[in-house]
């Protein structure tokens, strides 16, 4: 009964994208509390009902765009007083201006659609959780901070890896905490690394980088289907659906240098995307 209650809130909000659609009157219509719907539609989604409209906004808005219609346009049919919010909205998402996007061709990702399970294992591109052993391992990134720092840190691994003719076992990445003042200003954290064999790293002579030795350790993991098709709601939903887990059962293992991570895997069907955490 929850899980089909989300999904008519969801399929609610898919069909009134441009009408004034809110929380209390989402709340209205299914005939709770909007405090109890708020609650239920974070448990079964991972992220809150007003966060789902404004992205779900952003994206219907975006395949808009290159049909040539005024931003100004955009803005008022979606519920924005100005064109100055509705941009300041568009790249809290999407990370630039609609304008720089304007003649990009963006497929609209699919709805959220919930299957029979609880909680937030009811996204069907999110697996089970299961736990792992990864054996010891050596490994040299890159910090960085900036507005886009996956992309900047990733780039300058891979760059990096291609100058020295390093083989890598695998290429994985982490957020990281940011100051205030850096939050401020827009900017955000990230480290990527290369795993690579012992003699790589312990060659690796760089300043500029940052070396880790990880021991044998357990990890509970999980794996999210094709997270870029919409990372920005696909990845935070496998790190609350893994942090759910986590924090019923187990403690934070602070003894490692990396105590979590994602990793992105290339296979026979596409790209997958593996969330760890140590335990």
């Amino acid at each position: 009964m929850k899980k089909q209650t989300i999904q008519d809130v969801i399929d609610y909000i898919e069909n009134h994208m441009s009408d004034d659609v809110t929380i209390e009157i989402i709340a209205d219509t299914m005939g709770y509390s909007r405090y109890y719907l708020h609650r239920l539609f974070d448990i079964c989604t991972g992220m809150s009902m007003s966060d789902y409209l404004i992205k779900r906004r952003m994206q219907v808005a975006r395949t808009e765009l290159s049909s040539g219609i005024r931003i100004l346009d955009l803005a008022i049919k979606y519920g924005y007083q100005s064109e100055r919010s509705f941009r300041r909205a568009f790249q809290m998402i999407f990370h630039t201006s609609p304008s720089k996007l304007r003649q990009e061709v963006y497929h609209l990702p699919d709805k959220i659609h919930l299957n029979e399970r609880k909680g937030i294992t009811m996204i069907d591109y999110l697996t089970d959780i299961k736990t792992v052993t990864i054996v010891d391992f050596y490994a040299i990134g890159k910090t960085m901070v900036s507005k886009e720092p996956e992309i900047h840190s990733i780039d300058y691994m891979v760059t990096y890896k291609h100058k020295h003719a390093i083989e890598s076992r695998s290429e994985i990445g982490i957020d990281i905490h940011v100051t205030e003042v850096e939050r401020e200003k827009g900017l955000r954290g990230y480290q990527y690394f290369l795993v690579v064999d012992k003699n790589v790293y312990d060659e690796t002579k760089d300043q500029n980088l940052i070396k880790i030795q990880i021991p044998e350790s357990k990890y509970l993991m999980l794996t999210i289907d094709e997270p870029f098709k919409d990372p920005f709601i696909r990845i935070p939903m496998g790190w609350k659906k893994l942090m759910q887990t986590f924090d019923e059962t187990y403690r934070y293992r602070d003894d490692l240098e990396l105590g979590c991570f994602e990793e992105k895997v290339e296979t026979m069907t596409g790209t997958v995307m593996n969330l760890y955490i140590a335990i």
